[in-house]
Formats: C-alpha cells, sequence, structure tokens
C-alpha cells in the first residue's frame, strides 16, 4: 500500500497516473511541510479543523489563478482544494479527513501491510521508502 507524504499533491498525482493510488489519506492533496507531518500524527490530529488555527485566504498559484485556500496556522497545513468557495463547509471536511485520518492509523497499526510511503523533498525528487 503506497502512502503519499508529499509536501504538495504531486505525489498523489503520480501515484494516480500510475494507478498505484487505492485510497487517500490526510496527507495526499494539500501543502504542508515536514514538521507539520511529525507534529500532526504527535498530536493525533487534534487541531487540524480548530478555528481558531484556520484562515480562509487566497492566493495566485503558478498558471496565474486566484484560489482560495484555507490555511492552518498550528501545523502550517494547507487545504488547497476543499474549501473552494468559503469555510463554511468545514463540517463536511471535517468529516472527509476524520476518514482519511481513521484509514491511515488503521492501515499503520495492522502489522500486516506491506507499506510504501512516498514523499518529495524540497528539490521535488520523488524518495521512496519501504516501511516493515
Amino acid at each position: 500500500m503506497y502512502i503519499s507524504i508529499g509536501l504538495n499533491c504531486d505525489i498523489a498525482i503520480n501515484l494516480r497516473k500510475k494507478n498505484l493510488k487505492t485510497y487517500t489519506f490526510p496527507f495526499c492533496w494539500n501543502i504542508k511541510n515536514y514538521n507539520s507531518i511529525i507534529k500532526l500524527i504527535n498530536d493525533d490530529f487534534k487541531y487540524l479543523f480548530d478555528k481558531d488555527k484556520l484562515i480562509y485566504t487566497t492566493y495566485t498559484d503558478n498558471y496565474k489563478f486566484d484560489k482560495k485556500i484555507v490555511i492552518n496556522t498550528y501545523y502550517d497545513f494547507i487545504f488547497v482544494h476543499d474549501f473552494l468557495l468559503d469555510i463554511d463547509n468545514i463540517e463536511e471536511v471535517k468529516d472527509k479527513y476524520i476518514r482519511r485520518i481513521q484509514r491511515f492509523k488503521d492501515l499503520i497499526i495492522n502489522k500486516n501491510n506491506d507499506i510504501i510511503i512516498v514523499y518529495n523533498d524540497m528539490d521535488g525528487k520523488n524518495n521512496y521508502e519501504y516501511v516493515e
């Protein structure tokens, strides 16, 4: 089973193109750094949807399009694809991430699973690590 923990969406996109993406996990379709990932896991994702830590804003992407994003300032975690119009759908997005988080936890605690963690470094190179 492949788990995408890339710094952005590139890993999930490439796994999908190669038909290796079976499930979506909490780190697939967003932007974050490795400290964010470690902090999220150590905190058990506790503050991911804490409204006091969320900012709704706009940024201009590489194609010069303005995109609406939500930033969790505590984790430095950016939701790029989840809040397209506003933050009013927070409960729907939260439910989606609860399922992704539970799927991630179920996968990693089952010792019978072969897991390959796929990530990209700051240079955008893909790296593969086999985890037993």
